[in-house]
């Protein structure tokens, strides 16, 4: 125990009574800029190296800086009185500066600050003992003061934020929107892919680090450059880790002393749009250079890194980080996630669980920002810790595909660690709360009458029983078309996707060869007509000549349908589901080849999968509610038939076990008609529930138990 804690112990008081007999005096290192915020003058003070500032009215920092450490109260009191025209007594200066005492507005000696640092020290201590891994949302790696470095660089990067160069950055960014429609489909899908972690490797997963260290330090940069463009400085900068995520942060908190709205509003917009002009440039050499180069393959890389997914994260208010602080910025409230949490978080205790907790008064006009906001943040939060957790079991899967759900586990408990004691400790102070007059209202009839309600809760039926399987579709109709006879793709009527009536010719076929025998053969039938008719004019060999017309018009029909078949028709009416039709133009087609598929998406049907087990509860008849993946609204339908054999289940609808404890049933395929909407489309999948009648908690039980026990015994 040091000397310190020695008088902490003996004395406990004395500090705060040494510090009570001990008059006022300002922090000199305090700087300070008045500010015009809804059309009234306040002064926004702040220490530098220190977290957040004081907003002040201007009597008040007035009254502030005549405190010197000498002058008494009543001293102040004239000396304010002299300078403000105002009256103010000893005993409210007194009872103002106790209420400064736990600012760093006022100045406190060495032995004060060692004091306080040792008690700081203590709870950081005692906080760390509550987790053995420490604070996973926030582990600071190492800081430093910039503010030299940034003085001493700003003049060579200070005409970024000249005219010229923001109409040119423009310019940029516009060339890259350009770029980013033309090619969105492909950017878009692998932002996402990038961002999923998925079946990456160390190599990977060391070169996200880096490329996100480098983004991310010019983008803290950028927000340090931009305070200090504006006359404020930066004092600290450093590197963390937030759910093992690698990250940079920068006070840049002196702008709000010493810039105005919009400059402000610059400083926090500073990191996003160095890293769109980033992204713009290095757009430009992925554009610009060869697809399997070394640079246009890293120039890639970057642009997912510094494009969408970095620029989305950061404006999206709902957490803390750049949209944020811009948005409380705009709406003139600050600390809107804490205040907006507090106020919902207390009303929900007070007016739900009627706690005895106050509510802090807000104005009716910000009450609904205030809950909308809340609901919002909070459930955004929560999804990006799933995501965090996602991501660790994405890149566990490549390692351990049967055992990374453990520590992704682990690490979920870690997260939500303290939500859940928060939780607990919640649900015992209601439970404390409402003790006594929960005994208190449970009468003797009151408790029959919940007996009774929940005997009828276990025995009504009133629960919907289903049978679970997972579904494919396919059209109710379904053509193949081919050719008939042999020949070349002279002309392609259709295209993937398009919708034909039957009869309406899709390919047109040529057949040289068949062409000149057709020909051929409608020549001979034309002469032999012609002589048939001599025959009839001259009345000799009529019989012969007749004989020889029919003959060769049977062959000339006979090619006329050979001739026909060139031109390939749709059978049915329906939508061309073969893709890159196109292609086959000008190849040569053997007969019997499939040229095109036409399915009528007008009626589909779905292929349920059903277990064995679940066999004795399926009925014809029985309706079906089916829930695609692609869709968020359930399909309605009805069976019309199962199958008389099991049939193996099509490959990609279920996920292939990886245990030989684990084997999957047989499966019967039971046939469910439906009415498509137009937006179904052949082999989308999902999960299907065919419903079988309603039973009672009761009875679920009941027979689960019995099944099991008749299973083995019997």
């Amino acid at each position: 125990m040091n000397i310190v804690e020695a008088l902490d112990v003996a004395l406990p008081e004395l500090p705060f009574q040494r510090a009570q007999r001990k008059l006022p005096r300002v922090e000199r290192s305090l700087i300070a800029r008045e500010h015009i915020e809804d059309g009234s003058p306040i002064v926004i003070v702040l220490k530098p190296k220190t977290d957040g500032f004081y907003r002040l009215a201007p009597e008040q920092w007035e009254l502030i800086q005549l405190f010197d450490g000498e002058r008494s109260y009543e001293k102040l009191s004239e000396l304010f009185q002299e300078k403000s025209g105002t009256y103010c007594s000893p005993e409210q200066i007194r009872e103002f500066a106790e209420l400064l005492s736990d600012t760093d507005l006022l100045f406190k000696p060495p032995g004060e600050n060692s004091l306080a640092q040792v008690q700081d020290l203590k709870r950081q201590r005692q906080k760390a003992k509550k987790s053995r891994f420490g604070d996973l949302s926030e582990i600071k790696i190492a800081a430093w003061d910039p503010d030299v470095f940034l003085t001493r660089l700003y003049p060579y990067v200070k005409f970024i934020y000249t005219r010229w160069f923001s109409v040119f950055s423009l310019a940029m960014v516009g060339f890259m929107t350009f770029v980013f429609v033309q090619r969105w489909d492909e950017i878009w899908n692998d932002t996402l892919q990038y961002y999923t972690f998925t079946e990456k490797g160390l190599a990977d997963l060391a070169e996200f680090w880096v490329l996100f260290l480098f983004v991310v330090f010019f983008h803290e940069s950028a927000h340090g450059m931009t305070c200090k463009h504006y006359g404020g400085g930066v004092h600290s900068m450093g590197f963390l880790l937030m759910y093992f995520m690698p990250c940079f942060f920068c006070d840049a908190s002196e702008a709000w002393v010493y810039g105005k709205k919009w400059q402000r509003l610059a400083t926090m917009v500073a990191g996003i749009w160095i890293e769109l002009v980033m992204c713009s440039f290095i757009t430009v050499v992925w554009w610009a250079t060869a697809p399997g180069m070394f640079i246009h393959d890293f120039a890639y890389k970057l642009i997912l890194i510094t494009g969408i997914g970095v620029v989305l994260l950061n404006i999206n208010p709902l957490v803390k980080l750049d949209g944020y602080f811009m948005l409380t910025e705009l709406v003139g409230i600050g600390d809107l996630k804490e205040r907006s949490t507090a106020y919902v978080s207390s009303w929900v205790k007070r007016n739900v669980f009627r706690l005895p907790v106050d509510v802090d008064f807000v104005p009716r006009r910000r009450r609904i920002i205030f809950i909308v906001y809340a609901l919002l943040s909070g459930a955004y939060s929560y999804l990006l810790l799933f995501t965090v957790v996602q991501i660790v079991h994405n890149i566990l899967l490549k390692y351990t595909p049967a055992w990374a759900w453990l520590p992704a586990l682990g690490l979920t408990y870690l997260i939500f660690k303290s939500r859940i004691h928060l939780l607990v400790s919640f649900m015992k102070t209601v439970y404390l709360d409402k003790r006594e007059r929960l005994r208190a209202w449970l009468t003797p009839p009151r408790i029959a009458a919940i007996a009774g309600a929940t005997v009828l809760l276990l025995f009504l039926p009133l629960w919907p029983d289903f049978i679970q399987g997972r579904f494919s579709l396919e059209p109710v109709q379904r053509a193949a078309v081919r050719a008939a006879v042999a020949g070349t793709v002279a002309e392609i009527f259709a295209d993937e996707g398009q919708i034909v009536s039957a009869g309406v010719p899709l390919v047109r076929l040529r057949n040289l060869d068949l062409e000149s025998q057709a020909a051929r053969v409608n020549a001979d039938y034309r002469l032999a007509n012609a002589r048939a008719i001599e025959a009839q004019l001259r009345y000799s060999a009529l019989g012969g000549a007749e004989q020889e017309r029919q003959q060769f018009a049977e062959q000339n029909r006979l090619m006329g349908s050979e001739l026909a078949k060139l031109e390939v028709v749709s059978p049915i009416s329906g939508t061309v589901v073969t893709p890159r039709l196109h292609d086959l133009e000008g190849s040569y087609l053997p007969q019997g080849t499939l040229i095109a598929e036409v399915a009528d998406l007008s009626h589909m049907r779905a292929r349920v999968y059903v277990p064995e087990f679940a066999m004795r509860d399926l009925r014809v008849g029985a309706s079906v509610k089916l829930h695609l993946e692609a869709f968020f609204t359930p399909v309605m339908g009805t069976v019309v038939g199962v199958a008389p054999a099991p049939s193996e289940m099509e490959a990609g609808l279920m996920e292939k076990q990886q245990y030989k404890g684990i084997r999957p049933p047989q499966f019967w395929v039971a046939t469910v008609a439906l009415n498509s909407n137009g937006l179904l489309r052949e082999d989308m999948a999902g999960e299907a529930k065919i419903y079988v009648r309603r039973r009672s908690i009761a009875g679920f039980a009941w027979r689960f138990a019995r099944d099991m026990v008749g299973r083995r015994v019997w």
